[in-house]
């Protein structure tokens, strides 16, 4: 299960799924159906679902984002979940790990000079954490390079 806030996360989680679709099948959750169609890199995913994004600005937003999420991955039973962020892949992560999924959380590559607040947070939830910065690396955070390309 692939989840992202649209935009740039999104953008980042289609380059990191085109390498992945050969050999998983692939359910994208995002925050904006349109996303997909507004970018330089559409990716058709076979399966898609939309939550609500939200963020500290509107915290309350995170109860019915993570219920959703939650009847997704029992609905789809999917074997790991992988995020690029924002807030909604940060709920993905807590709720896959409480429901015994693997997961993996990748910092956007726009957080260059410190990890994202959610990324701060989910060293500590997430299977795997990965920076796209090489300085950025340690205390729970690996660098494998970037999915950009830069």
């Amino acid at each position: 299960m692939a989840v992202a806030s649209c935009g740039g996360h999104r953008m980042q989680l289609e380059r990191i799924c085109r390498e992945l679709k050969h050999r998983y099948d692939i359910i994208y959750v995002g925050s904006d159906v349109s996303a997909s169609t507004s970018l330089s890199l559409p990716l058709a995913m076979p399966k898609e679902y939309i939550v609500e994004d939200f963020s500290r600005q509107n915290f309350w937003k995170m109860i019915p984002v993570a219920m959703s999420i939650a009847r997704i991955i029992r609905k789809e039973r999917p074997e790991a979940v992988i995020t690029t962020g924002a807030a909604p892949g940060l709920i993905a992560v807590v709720v896959g790990r409480l429901m015994g999924l693997k997961t993996i959380w990748i910092d956007s590559i726009a957080n260059a000079a410190e990890l994202s607040g959610s990324g701060r947070m989910a060293r500590y939830i997430a299977g795997h954490v990965f920076t796209q910065w090489h300085h950025l690396a340690g205390d729970k955070v690996e660098y494998k390079g970037n999915v950009m390309g830069i």
